[in-house]
């Protein structure tokens, strides 16, 4: 019984590890990196890059697509805004209003560096992150690499912006950067990453998650019944003692107590069942048998005695309970519920044997 209440407790602990590894592994982002390249003809040539940050608590966990612009956390420099389709490279600092020069669809990809405790820093993360979707960016890539309390300043945001927002670091950073600082025309696709796939597999990655799901229900569910059969057989089994105990209690003998006398006439049970006189010990002296060793005090005249089967002598109100619930003698530990299986058996065999006996006689007659 313990083993499969074990085993009932192990499986649902696994169950909920596999649940909490999927749920951990939503959080993850994979940026999927489009380079473009002119090639002879006119034509591009495509290269791939899968990449992997996090999804930060200060923007949505959805996915997002577009051009690759860099950015910087400083106002926007001239000789870098003309670089790369005019508004590469945007200012997260720069206070221009001129919406003309932004179109929506695009990537911000910003190199974060430590703060200067000279100057203070022009915004929040939050704020220029803010602007930065004003002026039309579907996400925000940041390489914490060189800034590593900026992941714990984006998380503690209590106000969700509808875009994501992606911490990127190490060599995935490294990566992307060298990427942003060569390439003049790039593409970043951003979306979640389930622990094991990538993107020429993701495309059955919700109906992969169905299957799964459904299969931590079911199994959820198996652990859930085979929990309750185990407390309903634990349930069934004590209630079956119980009610032999409870049996067995009603052909035990009680006594009215008589001080001065040893052979005090005994009497039935209310129900009228026949006492049981068997002894399996012999009777206790009268120092022992003056007195309950349960509740300690000697036995008064007129107080209703109960004789166990093994002769021991207790007040009825004292080992009545104790009986019922530990089917044993408080004194030898003789289990009364099994001597009331051997007795039944006994009484069953002898049925038997009568049973018996009348057919022999009926076949002699016969």
């Amino acid at each position: 019984m313990k083993f499969y209440s074990a085993l009932a407790w192990s499986l649902l602990a696994l169950c909920f590890h596999a649940w909490l590894s999927v749920t951990l592994a939503l959080e993850k982002a994979l940026v999927e990196v489009v380079i473009y390249e002119h090639s002879s003809g006119g034509d591009y040539t495509t290269y791939t890059y899968e990449l992997e940050g996090t999804f930060s608590n200060a923007g949505a966990a959805t996915s997002a697509e577009g051009d690759i612009l860099e950015m910087s956390e400083d106002a926007c420099v001239t000789n870098m805004c003309a670089d790369k389709l005019l508004f590469t490279h945007f200012g997260l600092c720069n206070t221009s209003d001129d919406g003309d020069l932004y179109e929506y669809g695009w990537v911000g990809v910003v190199k974060l560096t430590p703060p200067d405790d000279l100057n203070e820093p022009c915004f929040t993360l939050l704020e220029k992150v803010k602007r930065a979707m004003q002026r039309g960016a579907t996400a925000i890539i940041f390489d914490i690499t060189d800034h590593p309390e900026a992941a714990t300043e984006l998380n503690a945001a209590t106000d969700q912006i509808a875009r994501p927002v992606v911490l990127i670091d190490g060599k995935d950073a490294k990566k992307l950067m060298n990427i942003v600082k060569n390439q003049k025309v790039s593409r970043a696709r951003i979306q979640y990453s389930v622990a094991g796939y990538t993107p020429q597999r993701a495309s059955n990655e919700y109906f992969d998650m169905v299957i799964f799901m459904t299969f931590f229900i079911l199994v959820s569910i198996i652990c859930f019944i085979l929990l309750l059969k185990i407390k309903w057989r634990q349930k069934q089994k004590e209630s079956s003692l119980t009610r032999m105990a409870l049996h067995a209690l009603s052909r035990m003998e009680t006594r009215k107590y008589q001080s001065g006398s040893s052979d005090s006439s005994s009497t039935r049970e209310e129900n009228g069942n026949i006492s049981d006189t068997e002894s399996t010990l012999s009777t206790q002296s009268d120092g022992i048998n003056s007195k309950c060793v349960i509740c300690l005090e000697k036995f008064k005249d007129g107080q209703d005695v109960r004789i166990v089967p093994c002769r021991h002598e207790f007040h009825k109100d004292c080992v009545d309970p104790w009986l019922l619930s530990n089917y044993t003698c408080p004194l030898c530990m003789l289990n009364i519920v099994e001597r009331k299986v051997q007795q039944i058996n006994q009484e069953e065999l002898v049925t038997g044997l009568q049973d018996v006996v009348e057919d022999v006689s009926l076949i002699r007659i016969a």
